[in-house]
């Protein structure tokens, strides 16, 4: 942002103002004043300066010839000047360097002046995307974001944060989360300094969307542009003129204005009319305009005018005689008395009025802000939505797939299925003989007291034929502890719900419960129960599933299944067919469905 741009603090960016009034700025002048012994007036002189520069009345060039006529060589020599300028530059001009584009740059070379070791912190000028304060951010809070998808989460949390649709404290959880679990993995100290240094951005910079910038310079680029060609016009039309003292005129209203001149300006205009001995350096007369207007508004008293005056040029004053000082001090006094109130009053409306253009500003911001917020969290839920909608589809287009090579054999029913179940069918017949089920033989109460605790239980219990008749004792029968079923002869061996379900294997699966979808639903509360304690404790669980002997033979069925080109369910079919003890067909839909709703 050119330096020309802005003609009162009012004008400046948010960040310009804030460190021209920051406590840096105003030690740097006793910094410098303590270490070079430069007395107050001089440090005053030079502070002056550096406004002048600041505000492009000057160049920085000839700014910095104006501070060296200040010390040089009566306070700094010719040994310690260039040290001297370089703490000057460092410490006033450096923050700001954005505001010099190349001309502090060129002129730090020709000096042959390095700025290793100096502060990288800079005053941001211009306004930032959202992309750009992410970098901006991890930057201030010293630490980097290596890939996209870091940079992606980061800009995710700012958009957040200005949207309002998180606090501070859910920005510090999500800047630590663990990267796995969609964090950025920061410390708590870098967790801190982070949203420490994206509340001073918010406060320093305007962050908008990528689209929004965009805006923001074509419309930068068009004031240029029509500045410019104002600009060439008016020279044009000065060069079509012959007359000189009209030339001048209108190359001297070419830097004027177009705004209605204030108060002050109008009272400061009528003072330098009535002084008869001013300055005839248009320089010296800006700055003699300067100091008018500071004690217009009552910045400097009347000794400290009179001071100006009467200093010499080369140091900051006007350089006027004693006569001279005295007729221009009763003019402005006399000025003062009667035009000071209406200055002020002028000064306050004007702030009053940057107040209510500042408030519908903000107000036309949060009303776009809210748009914007509701749309983005319309294409978030829709984008969900439409993901669980593209998984349930493709479950079910999966479970078509195998469902068409099922033979009529799928439908459930007590009669054997399978080479596998009639050759189990046949071994148990030939050591046990013909069997009858155990609720009809009168063990219906040892059952149901199974059934309460959990005990591991085929869907249906039979004995021999000979068993029947006799009536079983079930007084001193006591069930065993949840936790101490499915135990080895070595001892109770506690697992918890992740290795139940890191070793759950077909034959386990199939002694949960009577049908597989019944299966499908324990594990699905097992998972759920894990998931009360934490979200991780969820994932561990899924992981641990997702392990299992149990997985591990689907998946194999699965890979067959792709490399031989046949139904899953017909693969089954045609195993089990041969003898082998894999999965059956409404199995491979149950875990199917299982696995679908498995997701994190």
């Amino acid at each position: 942002m050119p330096r020309s741009s802005f003609n009162s603090f009012s004008d400046m960016p948010v960040g310009l103002r804030r460190f021209l009034f920051s406590k840096e700025f105003s030690e740097a002048d006793l910094e410098l004043a303590k270490k070079y012994q430069i007395p107050s007036d001089k440090i005053e002189h030079i502070g002056d300066t550096i406004m002048d520069i600041i505000f492009n009345d000057i160049s920085l060039k000839n700014g910095i010839d104006e501070i060296k006529k200040i010390v040089y060589p009566d306070i700094v020599t010719e040994l310690t000047w260039k040290d001297f300028i370089s703490d000057v530059i460092r410490l006033e001009f450096w923050p700001i360097r954005d505001l010099f584009a190349n001309e502090l740059s060129f002129w730090l070379s020709e000096q042959q002046i390095g700025t290793g070791g100096w502060s990288m912190e800079r005053v941001l000028l211009k306004p930032l995307t959202y992309s750009s304060a992410a970098t901006e951010l991890a930057q201030k809070a010293g630490f980097s974001i290596m890939g996209a998808q870091l940079r992606e989460r980061l800009r995710d949390l700012i958009v957040s944060k200005i949207k309002g649709v998180r606090v501070d404290a859910q920005i510090r959880e999500a800047l630590m989360r663990s990267q796995d679990y969609g964090g950025i993995g920061l410390d708590a100290n870098q967790a801190n300094a982070t949203i420490g240094a994206l509340n001073d951005l918010l406060q320093t910079v305007d962050i908008m969307s990528e689209s929004d910038y965009s805006d923001w310079l074509n419309k930068e680029a068009q004031k240029e542009q029509t500045i410019s060609e104002t600009e060439t016009q008016q020279v044009d039309h000065v060069q079509d003129t012959d007359d000189p003292e009209i030339t001048a005129i209108k190359q001297k209203l070419k830097s004027q204005s177009l705004v209605p001149p204030t108060v002050l300006e109008k009272t400061v205009q009528d003072v330098l009319s009535k002084i008869v001995d001013k300055p005839s350096d248009e320089y010296l007369l800006r700055r003699m305009n300067h100091a008018i207007s500071s004690r217009l508004r009552d910045v400097r008293n009347s000794l400290e005018l009179r001071q100006i005056l009467l200093r010499d040029s080369k140091v900051g004053g006007v350089g006027m005689t004693v006569d001279q000082a005295n007729e221009a001090i009763e003019v402005v006094e006399a000025s003062y008395r009667e035009s000071h109130t209406s200055i002020m009053n002028d000064e306050k409306k004007k702030l009053e009025e940057q107040m209510v253009i500042q408030r519908q500003k903000i107000e036309e911001r949060k009303i776009r802000e809210k748009e914007e917020h509701a749309k983005w969290y319309e294409e978030k839920v829709l984008a969900k939505k439409q993901e669980e909608e593209r998984k349930t589809k493709a479950t079910e287009l999966f479970k078509k797939q195998f469902e068409t090579g099922l033979s009529k054999s799928v439908v459930q029913s007590n009669a054997p299925t399978s080479a596998v179940d009639i050759k189990e069918q046949h071994l148990e017949h030939k050591r046990f003989g013909p069997m009858v089920p155990a609720v009809a033989a009168g063990a219906a109460q040892f059952v149901a007291q199974a059934a309460a605790v959990e005990v591991a239980a085929r869907p249906e219990v039979k004995v021999s034929t000979a068993t029947a008749p006799m009536k079983p004792r079930m007084d001193g029968v006591i069930p065993p502890p949840v936790s101490n079923i499915g135990v080895n002869n070595s001892g109770p061996r506690l697992i918890g719900l992740v290795g139940e379900l890191a070793e759950l294997s077909l034959v386990e699966f199939r002694r949960m419960a009577k049908t597989p979808e019944e299966a499908v639903q324990k594990i699905l509360q097992k998972i759920e129960t894990l998931g009360q304690e934490t979200f991780e404790r969820r994932i561990e669980g899924i992981k641990a599933f997702q392990s299992s002997p149990l997985q591990g033979s689907y998946m194999s069925l699965v890979a067959e299944s792709f490399k031989t080109g046949k139904q899953v369910a017909s693969l089954a079919d045609e195993k089990r067919a041969k003898g082998e003890n894999t999965l059956s067909s409404s199995e491979i839909s149950a875990i199917l469905t299982l696995n679908s709703k498995l997701h994190f």
